[in-house]
């Protein structure tokens, strides 16, 4: 943590694909960034490669104190035998196959709790007492000892600003929001500009202005920031090549405070969207025990 940045606080990240990067694009997360992406350099599977944003170190340099961990496979019968090649792939024939996929991407995190480098969390009371930790090593500007580990959106944003199906149109962030549900901001840039292309467009065009751009909107339409967070979906399938241009990995959603800041937004405000929506969401709603 930079104790000059102001803004500066503790993420909490809804949408974290760690376990297919790990298995699929066989990615050591322990790893740092620098290494990762030097051993794809030569790959060319996905435009991803060499371009990765994800590693452990850079979430805690970042402060990401608690994501959610996604365990992701497609079950699709019409899948093709050259689909089927791609390692990278999510897709596979049968359900079964894609339910042993992503039980294997459970026993990868299991196997990453042992080895000490995160923390499963599944009641209310480990997530208060793993956040008081954070909270604790933040407040000292310590090392963290560990990195990681009712309706929500993990990782949506704002159709009224990028058009098409896999945004959300006002009306429907208006009844999630009536349900009090907490919407994830997520970084792939097509969901971030309008007629942002993959592999046509330039990576200059969207920034973290355009994240805050949504996450106003959706504050906005609430009349409250009580709805809106961090979903950020980085490394999902892509990496640095399609995310914002001033975001070179995961640490810099740091930068989106500084963003919101400019704008007016109080730091407790600014608390609440990194982190404190998706504590009080969980709190609320995972068992005690």
């Amino acid at each position: 943590m930079n104790q000059a940045d102001t803004t500066a606080t503790l993420l909490f990240d809804a949408h974290l694909d760690l376990a297919w990067n790990a298995l699929s694009f066989d990615r050591d997360l322990t790893d740092s960034i620098d290494q990762i992406n030097a051993r794809e350099r030569l790959l060319t599977d996905s435009p991803s490669r060499g371009n990765a944003t994800v590693s452990f170190s850079e979430m805690r340099r970042g402060n990401v104190a608690v994501c959610l961990g996604t365990m992701i496979a497609h079950a699709r019968p019409d899948l093709l035998s050259a689909e089927a090649q791609q390692r990278t792939s999510l897709e596979y024939r049968s359900p079964e196959a894609a339910s042993a996929i992503a039980q294997g991407q459970l026993a990868y995190y299991r196997l990453l709790e042992r080895a000490g480098q995160l923390r499963l969390l599944s009641t209310a009371s480990e997530l208060t007492s793993h956040w008081d930790c954070w909270t604790s090593s933040f407040a000292d500007g310590k090392d963290h000892a560990l990195p990681i580990g009712l309706i929500l959106a993990s990782h949506n944003n704002c159709r009224a600003l990028v058009p098409g199906q896999r945004q959300f149109t006002d009306q429907q962030l208006q009844l999630l929001i009536e349900r009090g549900a907490v919407i994830g901001v997520a970084m792939d840039n097509w969901m971030l500009v309008a007629d942002w292309q993959t592999g046509v467009s330039l990576r200059s065009q969207a920034t973290l202005d355009h994240v805050a751009n949504h996450i106003d909107h959706i504050c906005q339409l609430a009349g409250s920031h009580r709805h809106v967070a961090i979903g950020s979906d980085l490394d999902g399938g892509y990496g640095a090549e399609q995310s914002p241009a001033d975001l070179d990995t995961i640490a810099d959603l740091q930068k989106i405070g500084e963003r919101l800041q400019q704008r007016g937004y109080e730091p407790e405000t600014i608390r609440d969207i990194f982190h404190g929506n998706w504590l009080r969401f969980f709190k609320t709603h995972l068992p005690d025990s």
